[in-house]
């Protein structure tokens, strides 16, 4: 019973590089009576039963972590599919109101990616050009309220001037590493078969620093209909986020294509009135000038008639 045990594990490392575990058990005498005890020590390589318990510890650390990879994905597919119902819901209330079915779209997006901004556009595609007469940003209820549509502003960011997505002047200096608002966009619009990822940049319009963006070009048919933009995430954007939006992503692609149908129309329909009120204007023109000339036309008449009375030679004193 005086035999007291004591160890530890010590682990160090090879000539060949790797290493490899001890365990190391002490037995000493501590009858200081006895003059013959003898310490002594046992050593025993435990360095597969180490390995194989560090391994246990990672793949169980791992596990954990694929799990909620996989629970954060199925959360974000629910979160499509209820956004998927709501915005064909939302598409059904005006149809014809263009704003408004751009801003509810790019607010679905920013609530279920849990994004700071999100910027959406209606692209038209006229011969080689393309334009986007209607734009919308939102911003996150979280952070402040703001939800504004800009169709009109040569300025795509005119609408939230002033508003938290600015900072103050002194922190807003351009950098080397800025680019421009619609230089992004134009990269977008530039690769409509993936997403664009961007990280720890700035934009040149005075835009506060972004952490993260993702861009996403809307198709339908094979054609670019429309453009998401996402700004800060504070988990970052993840590579799998474009597959998970497919859903979304496809049916904002079918609005925005009745969205251009309606532009098109529109616009046909503003050309058409102005054709119209282009010949009614030329029309009373016409018309007026056909009246004056005809009004002038007469006493003119009588007037240079009378002068030629006068001028003829042949006329008596009493004429």
């Amino acid at each position: 019973k005086n035999f007291i045990p004591t160890g530890f594990v010590n682990r160090y490392i090879c000539r060949d590089g790797s290493y490899r575990w001890l365990s190391w058990t002490g037995i000493s005498n501590l009858d200081k009576t006895n003059d013959n005890h003898i310490p002594f020590s046992i050593v025993v390589d435990v360095t597969s039963q180490e390995i194989r318990q560090k391994q246990q510890e990672e793949d169980a650390k791992a596990g954990e972590i694929q799990y909620q990879l996989l629970q954060e994905q199925a959360d974000l597919q629910r979160s499509v599919m209820q956004a998927v119902v709501d915005l064909q819901l939302h598409a059904k209330v005006e149809p014809d109101n263009l704003d408004l079915a751009l801003e509810q779209i790019i607010e679905i997006f920013v609530r279920i990616t849990r994004s700071t901004y999100g910027f959406a556009g209606l692209v038209i595609k006229e011969g080689e050009t393309r334009h986007i007469p209607y734009k919308s940003w939102v911003r996150s209820q979280d952070e402040d309220e703001l939800s504004t549509s800009d169709s009109n502003s040569n300025n795509n960011i005119n609408c939230v001037k002033q508003k938290a997505l600015f900072p103050p002047e002194h922190l807003a200096q351009e950098t080397s590493e800025s680019q421009s608002f619609e230089d992004l966009i134009t990269r977008i619009l530039s690769k409509p078969d993936q997403a664009l990822f961007e990280q720890n940049t700035k934009l040149s319009e005075q835009l506060v620093f972004v952490e993260s963006i993702i861009g996403l070009p809307i198709l339908s048919n094979n054609q670019t209909v429309g453009v998401i933009l996402l700004i800060n995430y504070h988990e970052g954007y993840q590579k799998y986020f474009p597959e998970s939006f497919e859903p979304l992503t496809l049916t904002a692609g079918s609005i925005m294509q009745d969205m251009q149908g309606i532009y098109f129309k529109k616009e046909a329909s503003h050309q058409r009135l102005s054709r119209e009120v282009a010949d009614a204007q030329s029309q009373a023109k016409s018309t007026f000038l056909a009246h004056m000339s005809h009004e002038l036309r007469t006493p003119l008449g009588g007037l240079l008639g009378s002068l030629d009375l006068i001028n003829d030679e042949n006329m008596s004193e009493a004429d």
